[in-house]
């Protein structure tokens, strides 16, 4: 029998990480304010495939000094440039799973999916169909399920995606 075996990482601290980041734009002669930096992590979740793709397209944008207004602009960017991806998306979805990811999306995070509350703000109906569209997004990676002791967490997959989707 084969076992997937599986490694979770912790998010990086963010007093670390800020500390990093603010390293690497020091010694390439580029200054980062304490809101821009907080506003990365933040907005990143701290993730690092996304704090790096966010931090890659600020640099590559060429300010010295990097304020809140250039990491805004850096978003957006990367926003569009998923755009057509996202669309994508759309198509490959039931309209009610992608309600659905619109839904987790305006949450940010979703931990009773089956919660009267979330069910009528969002109008997906009863909690079964809640469970099934929840299992299909996950299945399709859309949708992370994370499991701890105080119960699942549900989040989009993609940082990026879900920051777009919070827009519908």
């Amino acid at each position: 029998m084969q076992r997937n075996w599986f490694v979770s990482l912790d998010k990086i601290l963010e007093e670390s990480y800020s500390a990093f980041i603010r390293h690497l734009f020091n010694s390439r002669q580029r200054s980062i304010t304490d809101e821009a930096l907080q506003f990365i992590l933040d907005w990143t979740k701290r993730h690092t495939y996304y704090t790096q793709q966010l931090c890659h397209t600020i640099y590559a944008n060429g300010n010295k000094t990097v304020t809140i207004e250039e990491v805004k602009k850096a978003c957006e960017q990367l926003m569009k440039q998923g755009e057509a991806v996202y669309l994508q998306y759309r198509q490959m979805l039931t309209e009610k799973q992608w309600s659905y990811l619109i839904a987790v999306a305006k949450e940010g995070s979703v931990q009773q999916i089956t919660a009267s509350a979330f069910l009528k703000k969002h109008k997906i109906g009863s909690p079964s169909v809640s469970r099934r569209l929840a299992e299909a997004l996950c299945a399709k990676g859309l949708l992370n399920d994370e499991i701890a002791i105080s119960g699942t967490t549900y989040t989009l997959s993609d940082v990026f995606l879900s920051h777009w989707m919070e827009r519908l």
